[in-house]
């Protein structure tokens, strides 16, 4: 009998100290730890499974290299009147692809239209906007800007040309090859030397045709 009542009271204590309320919040941070760690794995295989459809997407559509045809694509004037590259791209052109609301892209703008009136037949100089037509005009009005300035008519057209950060400078002949891509602002003076490097290069090509 005194086994059994022994027995009983053992089985009691476990009962107790298994239900107590230390057990319990024991029980319940290793559980809160269990679902800590999934959670951060399964963050873990959402973000690797997205960088690698970014990636992908990326590579899938190669970007423009120097020796490749510039595509054409339709662009609309201040005035709203649509226009292929092709009319812009007659002779040596830079094209500056820019957005109204980058500061870096201001001070490009700024730079291209104090240097484009010198340039004189050389080379043609036009800016490109990611934004639209409204932004675009109050933007250039705000500035004074003479250079000739177009808008993308769709976003489509901005992934045609790899757009991946602005400002981005296309320097392109006269037969539509284009020769050199810059992205990200530049020093102006490397950006001089560029406009040099590519207007000699240009001459040298049209007195090699002679």
């Amino acid at each position: 009998m005194a086994n059994e009542f022994e027995t009983k009271k053992r089985f009691l204590e476990m009962v107790r100290v298994s239900f107590s309320p230390a057990s319990f919040v024991k029980h319940l941070s290793t559980h809160a730890k269990v679902i800590h760690i999934v959670s951060f794995i399964v963050i873990l295989l959402i973000a690797a499974v997205s960088e690698y459809f970014i990636i992908r997407n990326e590579r899938s559509v190669a970007a423009l290299t120097a020796g490749q045809v510039f595509p054409s694509i339709a662009v609309l004037s201040a005035a709203e009147r649509q226009l292929s590259l092709n009319e812009l791209i007659r002779n040596n052109t830079i094209l500056v692809v820019f957005s109204t609301r980058c500061t870096h892209c201001l001070d490009e703008i700024k730079f291209w239209n104090a240097v484009f009136p010198h340039l004189n037949d050389s080379c043609s100089v036009a800016a490109l906007s990611v934004d639209n037509v409204m932004n675009t005009v109050a933007f250039v009005k705000e500035y004074a800007i003479t250079l000739p300035v177009f808008t993308f008519v769709t976003t489509d057209a901005i992934d045609s040309l790899q757009i991946r950060s602005v400002p981005m400078i296309f320097f392109i002949d006269g037969s539509r090859i284009l020769r050199r891509v810059i992205v990200g602002n530049q020093e102006k003076g490397t950006v001089a030397r560029m406009i040099s490097e590519f207007l000699r290069s240009q001459d040298w090509e049209q007195a090699k045709e002679r």
